[in-house]
């Protein structure tokens, strides 16, 4: 005979303290930070990716808010500003080295008979122009920064001597005009010279830029050998073309005279800019020549002590011992 289950007990308290409740996988609270604010965690991949192109951009937006712009007068440097400048400055100029060579292999492989060095030459012509165009303002934003210091001795400078006559920077009477115009009151002599080098802030291309700076050097020699010709007497015989008009003792303070007359402090940065990116080739020709004449008259008119009166006084002048004669400028 069946009999119904008896009912089971209630359950029985255990000895001993209650289980704790099971933990969640997942974290209550908010994520752990580290002293800077930021998740602890892995490091992202993208942490350490260079980007100079960004950075460059992002300096030129907050020199506009201090209201600097590319063109505009140098402001004081900051200490302890320029090492940071100089890397970021360096790390640009490799990315943009790369990103030609880039390019260029690209050419290459598409057009195969492009694989010569005359082509090659020819290739990165057909770059520079599109490729700097856009980029030219925000690179020279960043070498106007690094360069800060030359170009406000060059403003300086500028403003002293900006309109001292010609002999007070040190040119020779026999390469002057007769009249006036000798003296630099109202039109100046060389002036065809000074109006050259002020189109090269216009262009964003590094090859117009040199050429600019190769039109001007040929108007100083082409006046320097008119002035000249004005002080001598009828010669008999016509000079031998190809011959050089002027030497380098003389063309250095013609050169800075135009320097002064030019009133373009950033040209410091211009130079600087162009050394870097132009094409080796050019650098030991005629125009590496007068990019290197340039920069010299730079750095002496950077130089420059007192003002006109104290040059006149001291006798200061930009020759000097060298006997070496520039290459003809044809």
């Amino acid at each position: 005979m069946l009999c119904p289950p008896e009912p089971s007990p209630g359950p029985q308290p255990l000895d001993g303290p209650p289980a704790d409740p099971p933990t969640s996988p997942l974290p209550l609270g908010p994520p752990e930070r580290g002293a800077d604010s930021s998740p602890k965690g892995p490091p992202s991949p993208l942490a350490g990716k260079d980007s100079s192109f960004e950075d460059l951009e992002q300096f030129l937006a907050t020199s506009e808010r201090r209201g600097q712009s590319p063109g505009g007068p140098p402001e004081p440097a900051t200490p302890g500003l320029k090492e940071p400048l100089l890397e970021q400055l360096r790390s640009t100029v490799k990315d943009i080295h790369n990103a030609i060579d880039r390019l260029l292999s690209l050419m290459l492989l598409a057009f195969e008979g492009l694989n010569s060095a005359v082509s090659k030459d020819r290739c990165l012509a057909c770059i520079e122009e599109p490729f700097f165009s856009p980029l030219w303002p925000l690179l020279l934003a960043l070498y106007r920064s690094v360069h800060r210091p030359q170009e406000a001795a060059l403003s300086r400078s500028m403003e002293l001597y900006g309109k001292a006559p010609p002999a007070a920077i040190g040119i020779p009477s026999k390469l002057l005009p007769q009249g006036p115009e000798a003296t630099g009151t109202g039109t100046y002599p060389y002036r065809a010279a000074a109006q050259e080098l002020g189109l090269l802030v216009l262009e964003s291309c590094p090859q117009k830029k040199l050429e600019c700076i190769v039109r001007a050097l040929r108007a100083i020699c082409a006046c320097a050998e008119g002035y000249h010709r004005a002080h001598e007497p009828a010669p008999d015989a016509e000079p031998q073309p190809g011959t050089a008009a002027i030497g380098a003792d003389d063309l250095l303070p013609i050169l800075s005279f135009v320097v002064l007359r030019s009133g373009l402090p950033q040209l410091v940065s211009e130079c600087a800019a162009l050394e870097e990116f132009i094409h080796e080739g050019y650098l030991i020709g005629e125009e590496g020549y007068c990019l290197t004449s340039l920069q010299s008259a730079l750095s002496y008119v950077e130089l420059l002590p007192g003002g006109p009166a104290h040059a006149a006084e001291t006798g200061t002048s930009c020759t000097g011992g060298s006997t070496a004669f520039a290459p003809a400028l044809t």
